[in-house]
């Protein structure tokens, strides 16, 4: 199965549900606790040394010593054992929207801020629809929670960016019944509201806001169309920090997706024409540095030296294409991963891919996986968070040795956003 009929029903902010944590356990009476696997060692061995004075185990050295999942004593990360000795792609926590009855809940994207925190933009669905912004740190602790960002009766998630600085940029479609506008609003690294910018429509249209990216400078690019009847117009608008205005484009083919770049502009790709898919990177003023067709659509990812990372599902499994900031473009052949349906990346500063989707059969199930840069599957996972789902976003630091995962979990009476953090 290729689609999912799922997804368009739920639209949905969070409530706090229950975190797990590692290594938890349950006894008879179904009360949980967590053992924390630091707490096994000594200060003595922090240092290196052990308390009889000879060198202590260490992480790396090929020995799996007390504490570790692991050990092969190489410095690889998803390779089944990774540099801190867990093992690749365990599952540490997960926290689950605890909705009231009626209430429908939709993790749509997660990012990992500098400071370090987890941050997930998520609506809710009730009668109408709600955004909200949802804070945890990296344990899955909640932080802090916004809600009920606009005093719109729909306000609905459809973009959202943490920028290289830590600031928080969340794209919205909004309505008011008469009128629909697409807005976006900021908060600097600190949480603090920084400014908002609402797109100029035509008189009479109304504005759908499509997808949203930060630069590496901290400019902003948003996307969406312009609509009345059978009529459409496409726009990108370059805003500041703050959301002001500072340009606009109006291509003639609409956007599918933006992905700012570290040095400063952007990847846009657009829908299918008679050549594939056009492919434009911009700078940071919106003048075009380059344009070619690329053989790849779907979800798009930036790595630190600014290559472009495109995957569409194929058959069988799924394709990949990198294009590097020079424009030059790399395919490979198809990877098979089974029964899995891509929808979301990541990339690792080593050039692996983080995927997330859903594992496909009679019921969907959320997924997630890693993939080598030379196209190999190096591990699978599947969480089982409820009775069916879907992971529509991820994210990955290398330096935390991290992956967060967003999406929603059915039960049979409603959805419940949720958000969950495994080794890379």
């Amino acid at each position: 199965m290729r689609g999912f009929g799922i997804v368009g029903a739920v639209l949905a902010t969070v409530g706090c549900g229950p975190v797990v944590g590692i290594a938890e356990t349950t006894d008879d009476a179904g009360a949980s606790s967590t053992t924390d696997m630091a707490a096994d060692f000594t200060e003595a061995d922090s240092a290196g040394v052990s308390e009889s004075g000879a060198p202590s185990p260490a992480c790396g050295d090929g020995l799996v010593d007390p504490g570790e999942k692991c050990d092969d004593g190489n410095g690889a990360n998803g390779d089944g054992c990774n540099v801190d000795c867990r093992a690749s792609g365990e599952l540490l926590w997960s926290v689950i929207a605890d909705d009231p009855p009626g209430t429908n809940s939709y993790g749509y994207r997660v990012a990992l801020s500098p400071k370090p925190e987890v941050i997930l933009a998520v609506s809710r669905h009730r009668t109408g629809v709600a955004a909200g912004l949802q804070g945890y740190g990296i344990d899955g602790t909640e932080l802090w929670q916004r809600d009920d960002l606009l005093d719109f009766p729909i306000e609905q998630v459809v973009g959202f960016a943490v920028g290289a600085a830590g600031e928080t940029v969340l794209g919205t479609t909004n309505s008011d019944g008469v009128q629909t506008l697409a807005v976006v609003q900021i908060w600097d690294q600190h949480g603090n509201f920084s400014g908002s910018g609402y797109h100029t429509a035509i008189a009479g249209y109304s504005s759908y806001l499509a997808s949203v990216s930060v630069d590496g400078l901290g400019n902003l690019f948003v996307s969406g169309n312009d609509s009345i009847a059978s009529s459409s117009r496409y726009w990108i608008d370059l805003r500041d920090s703050s959301g002001t205005q500072r340009g606009a484009i109006e291509p003639t083919l609409q956007p599918l997706a933006i992905a700012g770049l570290g040095q400063g502009g952007a990847y846009v790709l657009f829908v299918a024409n008679s050549d594939g898919f056009p492919l434009h990177r911009i700078d940071p003023a919106g003048n075009l540095v380059w344009e070619l067709s690329s053989p790849c659509a779907g979800a798009i990812g930036v790595d630190a030296a600014d290559t472009l990372t495109i995957i569409q599902t194929a058959d069988p499994g799924l394709s990949v294409c990198r294009v590097a900031p020079d424009g030059s473009i790399t395919t490979a052949p198809p990877v098979d991963i089974g029964d899995a349906y891509p929808s979301s990346l990541a990339v690792t500063r080593d050039g692996d891919i983080i995927v997330g989707g859903y594992r496909g059969g009679e019921v969907a199930a959320p997924w997630l996986g890693r993939i080598s840069r030379a196209g190999e599957l190096m591990w699978s996972h599947g969480p089982t968070l409820a009775n069916s789902g879907l992971v529509l976003s991820v994210a990955n630091d290398d330096a935390l040795g991290l992956v967060v995962a967003s999406g929603l979990a059915n039960t049979a009476a409603q959805s419940h956003a949720f958000v969950l953090g495994v080794t890379p």
